[in-house]
């Protein structure tokens, strides 16, 4: 599962997300991971 190690934040966001694909998945974790 993806997990940002070094991360400034003090809690950390479990998150469900269901995608149709891989590609989807990972599409997603990367535009949440770069807000």
């Amino acid at each position: 599962k993806p997990e940002v190690v070094a991360s400034k934040r003090k809690y950390r966001a479990h998150v469900l997300v269901c995608a149709p694909s891989n590609s989807a998945l990972d599409e997603i974790v990367v535009r949440l991971l770069n807000t």
